[in-house]
């Protein structure tokens, strides 16, 4: 009893570092994600990468929505998404999503939906083909063309398949009329929108064919340069970019980086002959590079290219560009373990921000330095700075914003060792989701959060009744967070455990985190899970299985240089050798475990 008493009380610290770290990084997974996003309008259109599974969201993501783990967008306005972006035409390199596909670590795309409208864009106004001439010509293009802006109707709606649709019937006409580029145009079009339908092999054939037919152009034009004027040339290279755009997201969906690269590498080269060493092209085409490098977890070297790329943005004054890009820089950052550089690009996208008026992104740069400074235990910068980004969120933004300060505001309370103020953070936050529609992701996150609250303050029956709740609301999701259900399943196993409850019940549990954590690689989880599901197996009369999972996780300790996980296996550890006849053992781990005592001691941590 006594030994479980002492287990139970580090647990509680391991879970209050564990819960801090967590809230830190899922708001800087949320920003990222959320900041990545091309906006016409006042309404928020965030873009969100699927399985954001960097390192630190991965191993702290138990209260993510899978808001920050799909690319899809419900209709209503929450961070887990079911449908896409809305249609915005720009030439500049974004991040954008393809719903039902799951990436890795850092899944970042470069638009290619995008890109490919603001291309065809680009090709419809400069493609010089058969304009005059017999009636049924003309008949022809102006159909075409009334079936392209059906398209792109359909593409504001985010009727992707009906838009694709439209796109491939004024491709024809086009083809039909002998209007090269423009058929080029539309098959790029109808490309993005089968990609944005999910329909990723028919979008790479079409692109690949769009593609083929811009290079053919690009080739003409250099071969024969009497026929095309240099600022046509120009003109077609800026329209290609789009499309070797859709065909390095297209390649880095599939996990085939390499392809991308060598992609990019031609647009440069492209774009460096035809409109010079220093055109916003090169520009754009090493932001995608970045991307992708990031998601090769070629940090450094991704964050030396964005931050070259944000002195371009500086100088010509597109401050909106320079805050999606840096968005890409909190990702390495934070990958880097740099928090201080995280403080200062946060401090300069606040900055950027408010020179744009832009109140949304002023909102969450805020939030995330406050995020920010908690994991750096700056307790007074954080609590000024979070307070700022509720109320901004409040005033300015939406409810969505706010409830994921609060969140934030929540785990700086828990740092504090302010538990009443975190469950009222936390319960704001249940309040706010439970307010609105199409809440359930807010309400699952709330609900874990406050579940976590609770087992840190050894209240395990509210605990369990908040954890029960998250768990079941996220089982029942149509695309679920394996990462946030295989904590919250380790966190209702060691609340049962420590409660004395069901063992059985709690083994279930702990064996189901196991798995789950095991699949992801997620060494946190896989350590606390392993730990406590030893302790179970421990009381349970079965020591030799114990141990094998204790001494995983006491590795996986000495890893993460947690001494007061550690602590934990050591102690539980001495008792399993003790039960087996190894006294030897059982005495080394004890005096083991009694030097961990002093050093912690003095930390108050034990």
């Amino acid at each position: 009893k006594l030994r479980k008493n002492k287990t139970n009380e580090l647990s509680k610290h391991m879970f209050t570092r564990l819960f801090v770290q967590e809230a830190g990084a899922l708001r800087t997974s949320f920003h990222i994600a959320r900041s990545a996003q091309l906006r016409t309008s006042s309404r928020a259109l965030p873009v969100v990468a699927q399985n954001l599974h960097t390192s630190f969201h991965s191993r702290y993501s138990v209260a993510v929505p899978p808001s920050l783990s799909s690319l899809s967008r419900p209709p209503a306005p929450v961070w887990a998404h079911a449908q896409n972006p809305s249609l915005r035409s720009s030439s500049t390199v974004v991040l954008t999503s393809a719903p039902r596909a799951s990436f890795g670590n850092i899944s970042y795309l470069a638009s290619s939906w995008q890109s490919a409208l603001s291309s065809t864009v680009q090709f419809l106004r400069g493609a010089k083909g058969k304009r005059s001439g017999a009636g049924p010509i003309v008949k022809k293009l102006r159909k075409a063309r009334n079936e392209t802006e059906r398209g792109q109707l359909f593409s504001e709606r985010e009727q992707f398949s009906e838009a694709a649709t439209a796109f491939l019937s004024a491709a024809e006409l086009f083809k039909e009329a002998n209007e090269t580029a423009s058929y080029a145009s539309a098959l790029a079009q109808a490309g993005g929108a089968k990609l944005s339908a999910g329909e990723t092999d028919e979008a790479q054939k079409l692109l690949e064919q769009s593609h083929e037919l811009t290079s053919s152009l690009l080739k003409q034009s250099a071969e024969v340069p009497e026929i095309i004027s240099p600022e046509e040339q120009k003109e077609r290279t800026r329209a290609s970019m789009g499309l070797f755009q859709s065909l390095a997201a297209m390649a880095s969906l599939q996990g085939e980086n390499e392809k991308a690269y060598t992609i990019l590498r031609d647009a440069m080269q492209l774009v460096q002959q035809n409109l010079g060493e220093n055109a916003i092209e090169v520009a754009n085409i090493n932001t995608q590079m970045a991307i992708v490098a990031l998601r090769q977890k070629r940090y450094k070297q991704a964050l030396r290219t964005l931050q070259e790329v944000e002195k371009v943005w500086a100088a010509s004054e597109k401050h909106d560009l320079r805050l999606r890009g840096l968005t890409l820089q909190f990702a390495a950052l934070d990958q880097l373990s740099d928090l201080q550089g995280l403080i200062k690009a946060g401090e300069r996208a606040v900055e950027t921000a408010r020179k744009l008026g832009d109140r949304e992104q002023e909102w969450y740069a805020l939030d995330l330095q406050g995020c920010t400074a908690t994991r750096m235990n700056d307790f007074p910068k954080a609590l000024s700075t979070l307070e700022a980004a509720v109320k901004l969120a409040h005033d300015h933004v939406h409810w969505e914003a706010e409830s994921s300060s609060y969140l934030s505001l929540g785990s700086l309370h828990e740092m504090r060792k302010d538990p009443d103020a975190a469950i009222e953070a936390f319960r704001t936050a249940l309040r706010l989701s439970r307010s609105n529609a199409h809440a359930s992701q807010y309400e699952i996150s709330a609900l874990a959060s406050l579940g976590r609250c609770y087992l840190v303050q050894g209240q395990y029956d509210d605990a369990m009744l908040q954890l029960r709740a998250a768990l079941q609301l996220a089982s029942n999701q149509k695309q679920p967070n394996k990462s946030m259900m295989a904590k919250t399943s380790a966190f209702l196993g060691h609340a049962l455990h420590a409660s004395d409850g069901d063992l059985a019940e709690a083994r279930q549990y702990l064996e189901d985190a196991l798995r789950m954590s095991t699949e992801m690689d997620d060494e946190d989880l896989i350590r606390l899970s392993s730990a406590d599901l030893g302790a179970v197996l421990l009381e349970t009369n079965h020591p030799r299985e114990a141990i094998v999972l204790l001494e995983k996780a006491e590795k996986l300790n000495h890893k993460l240089k947690d001494n007061v996980g550690l602590m934990k296996c050591t102690a539980i550890l001495a008792s399993c050798y003790r039960l087996v006849g190894d006294f030897e053992r059982a005495q080394n781990y004890v005096k083991l475990t009694a030097q961990l005592e002093m050093q912690l001691k003095p930390l108050g941590l034990v």
